[in-house]
C-alpha cells in the first residue's frame, strides 16, 4: 500500500465510490473527563453514513494550507485523510476514511502517520480531530494513535441531535496511550 498526495481532480474520482459507513452498536456516554472514552452503552444497531463535502476536496489540491493524502493499493483507493492548517497553529483532520472492506489492516494508522509527518514543522504544534459519541471505533482509533480527548460540544450537530461532538488532540504533551 502506498500513501500519495492528491494533486489533480482526476485523483479524486474514486473518493465517492468507497463505503465509509459505520454500523453503530454502542455509544460513548458522559462524563468525558479523561484522555479517552471510559464508558459506552450498547444500542440497537443502526447505520451511520458519511458523505464527502460538496467540492469533493478539490479545495485541498495544490494548496499551501491543506492537503489530501490517498492510500492506494494495486491502483485501488482504500482510504484518505484530508488535512487543513487552522488558525491556532494546529493541523485539523477534516476527514479520514477507510473503505469498510479493508478496515483493520492498519490503513487508518498509516494515514495518521502521514498526517503527523505533514504536521511536523516548527510552525505547527499538533493535530486536532473531531468525531462523534456514536463513533466509538473512531474514538478508540484516535486514542490508540496517541490522541487525547480534550473537549466536547453537546450542540455542535444541532439541538435535537443525540450525538455529542468529541474533540481529540495530538500534542507533544499528551499522555501515552494505555490501550
Amino acid at each position: 500500500m502506498n500513501i500519495i498526495q492528491a494533486d489533480s481532480e482526476a485523483s479524486l474520482l474514486q473518493l465517492g465510490t468507497l463505503d465509509y459507513s459505520l454500523t453503530v452498536t454502542e455509544v460513548a456516554v458522559p462524563p468525558f473527563e479523561g484522555p479517552r472514552i471510559e464508558t459506552t452503552r450498547k444500542v440497537s444497531p443502526f447505520q451511520k453514513r458519511y458523505s464527502l463535502p460538496s467540492d469533493g476536496y478539490v479545495s485541498h489540491l495544490n494548496s499551501s494550507e491543506s492537503a489530501l493524502f490517498l492510500c492506494i493499493e494495486d491502483g485501488r483507493l482504500l482510504g484518505f485523510v484530508a488535512l487543513s492548517r487552522i488558525w491556532n497553529d494546529l493541523v485539523q483532520i477534516d476527514d479520514i476514511a477507510v473503505d469498510t472492506s479493508v478496515r483493520g489492516r492498519g490503513i487508518g494508522s498509516a494515514l495518521i502517520a502521514k498526517a503527523i509527518a505533514y504536521a511536523s514543522t516548527p510552525a505547527l504544534i499538533g493535530i486536532k480531530a473531531e468525531t462523534q459519541s456514536i463513533n466509538v471505533p473512531a474514538c478508540r482509533f484516535y486514542y490508540k494513535n496517541g490522541f487525547a480527548l480534550s473537549g466536547l460540544d453537546r450542540h455542535h450537530y444541532g439541538l435535537n441531535v443525540q450525538e455529542i461532538a468529541l474533540f481529540w488532540y495530538l500534542l507533544p504533551t499528551n499522555p501515552s496511550p494505555r490501550g
